[in-house]
Formats: structure tokens, sequence, C-alpha cells
């Protein structure tokens, strides 16, 4: 038996970039400052397939398959890394206000916050692997984010949601190049079915490197299964070259920072540090996803409802923080600061302002013979304007 030597996607070289949307749901290709670091990621696609259930007495076989509505899920998980210079917006930014639903930026504190809009920021996701497969997706927004940190792990975050379009290509055997004209000639018959749209590809060179439109790729406009042919972006014509490798491609990634240290930073209630084991918060949108529109085979947007930020604080109910449980049996609001990264500004501390908490009242947790706890679940409540219940700032 001989050993296979065909290429493998790997998941320790995915590349991640993430942008906002300047028309939703249009595609625009990426740029290295695109790029996002992340520990994984999930793009799907998924198109309900129902059996047609109509009466024939001349089979008992299923004859055919009808589709339905298309739906398309997206989530990512980071480290929670600020860009470590005032001012400056971390990779993550484009996401995070997409979460929140605005960002102001003054050059020294950045501060995602709530806002009333219908419509939250949308953003184009785009992954590849080892210039073997790369995915799409547009008109993603983010339906829920959560944060979280404990004395014995750096800080994460999590983003999820639904998109509108989703697409994938993965690398060809050959194709060739005229020098004149926007299209790559795919040499072997049926690779038009590894490529679609509003994708980004290069050639691979026999030297090992690629031509690649000077770092930018080129963009598949559309494709021809008739011809077998990639038709690129108007405008993007790559040199006459033959018989070459089609690799997905996405650009050199440009990214800053180092991840917020847990070790670092405090948890505050009404102005006094309380000793934590761990905390979690989660924002959720709510998104009402637009996809029962006759006509139409997937979603055509998404509506913001009426957002929950709920959290957790994990603690030691030792004689000092009891006071925390009592309090939660009074429904009494409470002003709630995270603060992780760094205890002073610089670009590095980062925090979650609350001004109006209300504890859930937490069962008292007796284990067989080490300490006592309680896991205190609470809820983010309007505290004196609108939209205020939460903010996120780094300074």
């Amino acid at each position: 038996m001989t050993c296979n030597t065909e290429l493998y996607p790997l998941g320790r070289e995915e590349r991640f970039f993430l942008k906002k949307e300047a028309t939703c749901g249009v595609f625009v290709k990426p740029v290295s400052a695109d790029a996002m670091k992340i520990l994984s990621s999930s793009m799907g696609y998924g198109q309900e397939r129902v059996n047609r259930d109509d009466k024939d007495a001349t089979t008992r076989d299923r004859r055919e398959r009808l589709s339905r509505r298309e739906e398309m899920p997206w989530g990512a998980e980071s480290y929670f890394i600020p860009s470590g210079s005032a001012g400056v917006l971390p990779d993550m930014s484009d996401a995070l206000e997409a979460a929140f639903g605005q960002v102001a930026n003054d050059y020294t504190t950045i501060t995602y916050s709530f806002n009333q809009t219908q419509h939250p920021p949308s953003l184009q996701i785009a992954r590849e692997e080892s210039r073997v497969s790369e995915e799409v997706m547009n008109g993603c927004r983010v339906d829920e984010l959560t944060l979280s940190g404990s004395g014995g792990d750096e800080v994460k975050c999590s983003f999820s949601g639904h998109g509108t379009a989703h697409n994938a290509s993965h690398r060809a055997h050959f194709g060739t190049t005229d020098g004149v004209n926007n299209r790559i000639q795919l040499t072997e018959a049926g690779d038009y079915e590894l490529f679609e749209a509003d994708t980004v590809v290069a050639l691979l060179k026999p030297d090992g490197t690629y031509e690649d439109n000077g770092g930018a790729g080129y963009h598949i406009d559309s494709v021809d299964q008739a011809l077998n042919r990639l038709t690129l972006a108007a405008g993007e014509i790559p040199p006459a070259l033959t018989t070459l490798p089609v690799c997905p491609w996405l650009p050199a990634e440009t990214t800053v920072g180092s991840p917020a240290l847990a070790i670092i930073g405090s948890v505050t209630l009404d102005g006094v540090e309380v000793p934590v084991m761990s905390w979690s918060i989660t924002v959720r949108n709510n998104l009402k996803v637009i996809n029962d529109e006759f006509g139409s085979s997937g979603p055509s947007d998404m509506l913001a409802m009426i957002r929950d930020v709920e959290g957790n604080l994990a603690l030691r109910l030792r004689r000092d923080q009891a006071i925390h449980y009592a309090k939660s049996k009074s429904y009494t609001g409470r002003n709630l600061i995270i603060t992780w990264g760094s205890l002073t500004t610089g670009g590095r501390r980062c925090r979650f302002l609350a001004p109006n908490i209300e504890f859930t009242v937490p069962e008292i947790e007796v284990p067989q013979e080490e300490e006592v706890t309680i896991s205190m679940d609470f809820v983010a409540l309007q505290n004196a304007v609108a939209n205020d219940s939460a903010t996120l700032t780094i300074d």
C-alpha cells in the first residue's frame, strides 16, 4: 500500500478574518487588517430537504426530495485580546460593536455600548486552512456574546449568530490563464464544482510562491459550469500561466495585542471588591431571523428584539461575603464592575460595567468537606437612561 500524498486542510493552520460590512450581505475581499486570532470557529450551511409525500400506486420507493429553507449559523471563540495601545481598536472590535450596537473612541477610552437600533452592524467572516479549503459568510450578525474569566484561566469571549449567505471554495488540480481576460480556465473536468462565487483564489507557481494579485488574491465573481471556468472580478487579470494549482486564498494576517490575563483584575459590587472564583456575562440580542418570505430560499434580514444581559458570579460563602447572599433576597439593585488585563490605563485595562444588576437568590452549595460556595446568577437592568444596562470599555 502506498502512502497518500494528498494535501489536508489542518485546523492548526486556520486563518480567520472578520470585518464590518459597508452594505449588509455584499462581499468585499478581506485585507490583512481584518484578521483576528481565534481558538475555534464554526461556519455552517444547511438546507432543509423533505420527502415528496403524494400518493403513488406503482411504487413504495421515495421518488423525490424537495428543498425548503436555508440556515447559516456561525460562531467563534477567542482570548479577549486588547490592542495594548490606548485608543487603538482590538482586532475583535467589529464583532464587539456588532454585539453591543455601537462603539465610541476618544483615543484614550474605547467604549462599546447599547443602542436602540433594529439592525445591529452586520459582518463578513472568512476562514481558510492550508490553502486547501475556504469559507466566506456574509450578512452575519452577533446574536450572542459571552465573556468569561476565572482565577485559573485567561479571559475568553465567544460570538455566535446567523448569516444570510455562505460560499466555499476548495483547491483544484490545475488552471490556466491567458493574461488577457479576467478568468481562470480549469483543466480537470468537473473542477468547477469545487468553487463558488464571492471567494478568493490564487495560483501556486512551480517555485512554491503564489500568483496572488499582489497579495490580495483574485475574487471569483461567477462560476461557468458549462465551460468549467472561473470568471474573476472586473479588472482582475492574472498573467499568462499554464496548468497551475488553483488554491483558496486569504491574505497575510496583521494582528495586534496579547491575551488579557485573568490573574490581573478585580470584581466589585457597589465599589467593594469581591473575591470571586469565576464570572461570566452573556449578551443576547434575541435576533429574529426573517426566513419565511415566499419566493426566497434563505434569510433576508434579522431584527433585534428586547436584549437580555445576564451573568454569574461564583464565590465562597465566607463570613464577610455572606452579605451578598442576604442582599439577593431583597432584590436590591447592585453596581457591578469587572476589570481584567490591567488595573491601570494604557490600552490593556478592560472593564465590564453594569450599574444596576439584580441577583437571583442562589442555592447554598454544601460539599462533603470543602468550603461552602454560592453561584449567583444576575440580570442587568436599565439604570438611569435608555439602553444603559451595560458597557464594555478598554483604556
